[in-house]
């Protein structure tokens, strides 16, 4: 986040700024102020927030500076979310430089960070696999994603959500581009990948059918219908009864979508 980012985003209600806020710009803009001595001076700004965050700067600019690297300072900051985010930082540097030993140990050191820090580990070559083909490539690109899957899980699978989340996002990754989401596309696959495609499908169908609704108007129109007929047959079977759900929910019923269909009236009807 830019110092002047972070000045918009935590000024006062009354159109102030936090204590230190010049100081904070000053600081991270000292271009011959060494890093150790940045951080601290960082730490004593009378803003607990803008300290953290200050310190948190200094530190992500270190290599550029040509003054060690990222979780060299890490330890500096305040434990907790600054210093976990430090390393979630320092990892995704590491897997820049593609050192994915050094990234796996940053990410496993990121606190609350952990599980999201370890999907950003392999979640570009995933969808560099599936998001181009979709769900006509689920099969056939299956052997490069269990490659990927060996490669990283030895690493990962034992301390972060990757088990569960590394095939949800492949299959998700796949349907998300499609103009509509085909349950069909999952059912030459053996299980447990038909299972595990069958989720994802109804997952990204359930959200937009949710984005769909959030609109007054059209959560109106959808309570009043599905209490009648909860159905997604039921739900598409008029097009001209349909002003408020886009085409992209245009789907084969499948008792799945009915599960969601029902998930969403629940959550979002009286």
């Amino acid at each position: 986040m830019t110092p002047l980012l972070l000045l918009l985003t935590l000024a006062c209600p009354s159109g102030g700024l936090p204590d230190g806020a010049g100081e904070y710009v000053r600081l991270l803009s000292d271009e011959a102020m060494p890093t150790g001595t940045r951080i601290d001076r960082c730490l004593a700004l009378p803003d607990p927030t803008l300290a953290a965050d200050c310190a948190l700067a200094a530190a992500e600019a270190a290599p550029a500076r040509e003054d060690g690297r990222i979780e060299d300072w890490c330890p500096r900051l305040p434990v907790g979310v600054w210093r976990d985010e430090c390393q979630f930082q320092a990892a995704e540097r590491a897997l820049a430089s593609r050192d994915r030993q050094l990234a796996t140990r940053l990410c496993l050191a990121a606190g609350r960070f952990t599980d999201e820090c370890g999907y950003h580990l392999w979640q570009q070559p995933l969808r560099a696999l599936i998001h181009r083909p979709g769900p006509s490539g689920f099969a056939e690109r299956l052997p490069e994603a269990r490659a990927l899957y060996d490669a990283w899980a030895s690493r990962l699978a034992a301390s972060t959500d990757m088990e569960f989340r590394f095939w949800s996002r492949y299959f998700e990754m796949g349907f998300e581009p499609q103009f509509s989401v085909q349950l069909s596309a999952c059912d030459p696959l053996e299980e447990p990948y038909r299972a595990q495609c069958v989720a994802s499908g109804v997952l990204v169908w359930r959200h937009r059918l949710e984005n769909a609704v959030i609109p007054p108007e059209a959560q109106g129109w959808f309570c009043a219908r599905t209490a009648a007929e909860a159905s997604v047959g039921a739900l598409l079977a008029e097009r001209t009864d349909i002003p408020f759900v886009p085409g992209n929910l245009l789907t084969m019923p499948r008792p799945e979508l009915d599960e969601a269909l029902a998930w969403v009236r629940s959550t979002r009807c009286p």
